[in-house]
């Protein structure tokens, strides 16, 4: 059973997350509001293992309406899939629900995240330029000297801060359409890994 009472309240910076969702609207991205419930369809495409690890911690993260979402990646999955998601560019803020073996500083049992989602032209070489650009506006808002690495993963890719992940990117493809997904700002954990106290 996890220790939960001592990471049940994260250090939020919002002005953060609001000021990302803002320089993405000058970028092009449109902002909406989606889904913090989806199906579990929606959740097993970017987490497969959703029910073992459900089954594991006796329902996870399951309401009576669908599973809270893990990013928000499975709620534009959700709207897409129901014909609510037009191609475009797209930003939105929302909570990010997670089961982690372990909680501590970095990891907790929800946090909140600005999130990137593009179908106009979800091509590799765009991915790269989203990256890049992530890595510029982190470098603008983060303590001099953050050092910032791109890495490639097994889904994607991921900006590092310092070495500790701090952004994930990835290109997806299902049932036809094929997307790509970003982070704006993940928090607590920029403010934690980037900016002094």
């Amino acid at each position: 059973m996890h220790d939960l009472a001592k990471h049940l309240r994260p250090p939020i910076q919002w002005a953060l997350l609001s000021d990302a969702l803002a320089h993405y609207k000058t970028l092009g991205y449109q902002e909406i509001s989606v889904p913090w419930v989806v199906s579990p369809a929606s959740m097993r495409l970017t987490f497969p293992a959703r029910d073992a690890v459900f089954a594991r911690n006796n329902g996870g993260f399951e309401t009576c309406y669908g599973d809270l979402v893990g990013s928000a990646e499975q709620s534009f999955i959700e709207m897409q899939a129901n014909g609510e998601l037009s191609t475009g560019r797209y930003v939105t803020l929302t909570p990010c629900f997670r089961l982690e073996e372990d909680y501590d500083d970095l990891h907790f049992p929800y946090f909140a995240k600005t999130e990137l989602y593009v179908t106009d032209n979800p091509s590799e070489e765009h991915l790269k330029q989203i990256i890049n650009q992530a890595v510029s506006y982190f470098e603008s808002v983060a303590d001099k000297g953050t050092q910032f690495t791109i890495e490639k993963t097994d889904v994607g890719y991921d900006i590092n801060a310092n070495g500790i992940e701090v952004g994930s990117y990835n290109r997806l493809q299902h049932n036809g359409v094929t997307w790509l997904c970003g982070t704006a700002m993940a928090e607590p954990r920029f403010s934690t890994v980037c900016l002094s106290e």
